[in-house]
């Protein structure tokens, strides 16, 4: 089964460090998307059956309720949607009112996925976040009043002025919320970015980065909150379903400008151009695509389950020369072979690009 992407590019404001397609936007712009994301659900709903819808941005709750509502009943009818499959949207804890969250619980979501990015007062000063940690609080008491079982934060790593032990400061703040997920995003510098053009001073070397991710990662393990991706980690049964078809290379649809898609082989997407949409939303360009099997590797090495031994062997990977790599990677401290399964550990994450061109290095 596949899963379903709705991008929704309205911000409240935008980030200093965002480089995801999103802007402000009027009354007009908002229902022109709505009724061309409806119009596309229809137009490639109808063959295929899917078991997940993720709203991501930008900010989906900005969208209104009543739109969110009517988009979930026609992924539902065009795709098969279940009233027990995960749905999911992402939100700024401002937006997060106790009528919205009603709204959406009654609509069928039934994840949440909350902006909190740090734990740290001074970190989302720096990061130009507009809430605050009384925010963050507030949206999560509410979701559960109303019923939220599933709730995700997002947290920068390598924030503006972050160390070690302000990092555990944001962990000690996540464990105090109770909840099942958590996604450690490194903050990219992106160059047409303000923060790309005018860099904070004080932003945390790559080596300071790799210290925090890796005292995280064994913070979170003692909350029980485990890795299970590169950036993501969750308490038991609580891994987000949506997100694993990225990393599994299950099909998805994408919905709306900059959307992405991977379906029946191919992978293509949308422009990130608002009218352009608007004006053909069947309109799509096709990405180049990558050797599947090392598609396959790459996208298996980001799991902390890593791929199967007989898998490598079948795909035509596991020879004198790869076996005697992953052997050398595992002394050195960078994977494992174990269970029959080559994974890498959180040192070797770090580092995982290099690793798959020095494994892969006569594969294009």
């Amino acid at each position: 089964m596949i899963g379903l992407y709705i991008h929704v590019p309205f911000c409240i404001e935008k980030c200093p460090y965002c480089n995801f397609y999103s802007f402000r936007a009027h009354q007009k712009q908002k229902d022109a998307y709505f009724s061309a994301i409806l119009a596309e659900i229809r137009k490639r709903g109808g063959e295929k059956r899917a078991n997940t819808l993720y709203f991501g941005g930008g900010t989906p709750t900005l969208l209104e309720s009543d739109k969110i509502n009517k988009i979930i009943k026609y992924a539902t009818y065009y795709f098969g949607l279940g009233c027990d499959d995960e749905i999911t949207i992402e939100a700024n804890p401002k937006t997060l009112s106790q009528k919205k969250l009603f709204e959406l619980k009654k609509a069928g979501v039934n994840r949440l996925s909350i902006g909190a990015q740090s734990g740290s007062s001074a970190e989302l000063k720096a990061l130009g976040r507009k809430h605050n940690l009384r925010d963050v609080e507030n949206a999560v008491r509410i979701a559960k009043s109303e019923g939220f079982e599933n709730i995700s934060v997002d947290i920068i790593i390598g924030a503006p002025g972050q160390t070690v032990e302000t990092m555990f400061e944001t962990l000690e703040f996540v464990e105090k919320l109770d909840i099942d997920h958590c996604s450690l995003y490194q903050l990219k510098i992106e160059p047409e970015t303000p923060f790309g053009q005018n860099p904070p001073s004080n932003l945390a070397s790559e080596d300071d980065v790799a210290t925090i991710y890796l005292a995280a990662i064994e913070r979170l393990k003692k909350m029980g909150i485990r890795q299970y991706e590169i950036s993501n980690f969750s308490k038991k049964f609580k891994q987000s379903k949506h997100n694993l078809k990225y990393w599994t290379r299950e099909e998805y649809i994408g919905f709306g400008p900059s959307a992405h898609s991977f379906l029946d082989g191919k992978r293509f997407f949308h422009e990130p151009n608002f009218e352009k949409y608007i004006n053909d939303v069947m309109y799509v360009r096709h990405e180049e695509v990558l050797n599947e099997n090392f598609e396959w590797l790459m996208l298996g090495l980001r799991l902390a389950r890593g791929v199967g031994l007989l898998d490598l062997k079948r795909k035509g990977f596991w020879d004198k020369v790869f076996e005697a790599k992953a052997k050398k990677l595992q002394d050195v401290g960078y994977a494992k072979l174990c269970g029959g399964r080559f994974f890498l550990t959180p040192r070797g994450m770090l580092v995982q690009n290099a690793i798959l061109l020095n494994l892969c290095d006569n594969i294009h």
